[in-house]
Parts: structure tokens; sequence; C-alpha cells
């Protein structure tokens, strides 16, 4: 049980994280690769969820960036 609700609360991290502006693509890169790091620490998620996740993120900004 506190496994699951680890893995929203990591999920829930890295998606807040998609709408957070920099000002720079490589700024955004930064802050999601620190942040995916930062759950990977604090929630001990595996590595497949969290690439996962992250192409997921990547996918949907790109798609709604046009």
């Amino acid at each position: 049980m506190l496994r699951q609700i680890s893995y929203i609360l990591a999920l829930a991290i890295l998606f807040a994280a998609n709408f957070v502006k920099g000002d720079s693509d490589e700024d955004y890169n930064d802050r999601v690769i620190i942040i995916i790091a930062v759950a990977a620490v604090l929630f001990g998620l595996s590595l497949i969820l969290l690439v996962l996740t992250a192409c997921g993120i990547y996918a949907l900004r790109y798609k709604r960036k046009g």
C-alpha cells in the first residue's frame, strides 16, 4: 500500500514538472532530469517506470507544443 502511494506521488511530481515554465528548453530539460532523479531516490522507483514516465512527459509536451 505504501509503495503504491509512493508511485502515485512520484508520478504527480513528474507530471507537475511538465507544467513548470523555464527560460529555455535547456532549463526545462535540466529541471525534469533533476526531478526524475529526486523521485527515483525518494520513492525507490524502478528504472523502467522512470524511463516510461519521462517518455510520457516529453510526448505530452511536444504534442501540446504543436
